[in-house]
């Protein structure tokens, strides 16, 4: 069975002229997509509390907040810092998707294990695009524009399988990757390996 890559779908929309909608305006399919419940991530008895994970949040945000690690809007010098735009959400995406593969009948293609392989298989274009630079600084700052746009594209790509395939897994993304955050708070106190790579098992 084939499945549609990211170069087949960019030369689809190249050659029939379409663009990728936009947040404003985009036409969310009236189907299962919006229908079916995302089931939040398990919890287990080792799963961090509500308070626990509003306290890594906010030690999150003094870090934001700090000096020299402030984070700072993207386009500054990796000196300051950088972040995302505020949007779109995580949600929005999956719904922009899911609208996306309604319209081309693509969701017969878009199984868990099509998805993760179609994933692993961009994650390989992001690894090519690094294989033969050596060490890059953070930031890209000796890379041209071309590139950096190139990478961009290779990591959204990666980016919108995981989603597509969390969608398909009924696996509420955002919920489970604020939980692992309480875990590895857990498991790595700031206080005990600040500074040190060691893996958790190898602390007392």
């Amino acid at each position: 069975m084939h499945v549609p890559s990211s170069t087949d779908r960019r030369r689809l929309s190249e050659s029939s002229g379409e663009t990728i909608p936009k947040i404003d305006g985009v036409s969310v399919a009236e189907s299962d997509h919006q229908s079916q419940e995302l089931v939040p991530a398990a919890v287990s008895e080792n799963s961090p509390s509500q308070h626990q994970l509003v306290e890594v949040m906010t030690d999150v945000r003094n870090l934001h907040m700090d000096g020299d690690n402030c984070v700072a809007s993207s386009g500054e010098k990796e000196g300051k810092g950088f972040r995302f735009s505020d949007g779109p959400s995580m949600e929005e995406l999956r719904a922009i998707q899911a609208d996306f593969a309604k319209q081309r009948d693509w969701d017969q293609f878009h199984q868990p294990r099509n998805l993760l392989l179609a994933m692993i298989g961009e994650v390989g274009e992001v690894s090519e695009i690094f294989q033969w630079r050596g060490e890059c600084k953070a930031g890209l700052e000796d890379w041209s524009e071309k590139d950096k746009k190139h990478l961009a594209q290779e990591l959204s790509d990666v980016l919108m399988y995981l989603i597509r395939l969390a969608e398909k897994c009924h696996v509420d993304l955002p919920s489970a990757a604020m939980e692992k955050v309480g875990l590895n708070a857990k498991k790595y106190p700031a206080q005990k390996v600040y500074g040190s790579s060691k893996k958790y098992t190898e602390y007392d």
